[in-house]
């Protein structure tokens, strides 16, 4: 499973997550080595895409100007929640809620997956910190000093447009 998806799974889409699920896009390209930060913005990395949206990402990252990470995060807000949740709904883990139950949700999500991406916090330290910098995480912020520099760097970034007073509920 990638961090967007685990990411959506545990927010179900709620209202607000556009840029948590953004961050989280970031976060599986630079993972995967597909973006990497030089100079302070996000550049493309070696061309490896096994998903579709990632390499869209990348082509993007290409096209247009350097951007900074917290630049990138406001784009990828726009289009990677959509994009996300079709990826979870073709995977048959979630499914779109009709637009009369979508007062903070949008999606509903089979328990299992959902239980399976908590479990899968657990082990990874850039899920657990986008989640704690949103407010639904533990108590403590998570160790991410394993996380390669451009991970962190998205972290900081996230950091920055999730001030206390936005954070989502939990």
């Amino acid at each position: 499973m990638t961090i967007r998806g685990d990411v959506m799974l545990l927010t179900h889409g709620r209202q607000g997550s556009d840029r948590l699920i953004g961050a989280a896009l970031l976060l599986d390209a630079v993972l995967d080595n597909e973006l990497d930060i030089d100079g302070g913005y996000i550049v493309a990395g070696p061309e490896r895409a096994d998903s579709p949206l990632v390499a869209e990402l990348r082509a993007r990252v290409m096209a247009g100007p350097p951007e900074s990470p917290l630049a990138w995060i406001e784009r990828t807000a726009q289009f990677a929640p959509a994009r996300t949740a079709a990826e979870l709904i073709r995977a048959g883990v979630a499914s779109p809620l009709a637009r009369r139950f979508q007062r903070e949700f949008t999606l509903s999500v089979d328990a299992r997956a959902e239980a399976a991406a908590r479990e899968r916090v657990v082990h990874n330290p850039a899920v657990a910190a986008l989640l704690w910098d949103s407010g639904l995480g533990g108590l403590l912020p998570p160790a991410i000093h394993t996380l390669p520099p451009a991970a962190r760097a998205i972290l900081a970034a996230f950091r920055r447009t999730a001030p206390v007073a936005d954070r989502l509920a939990a």
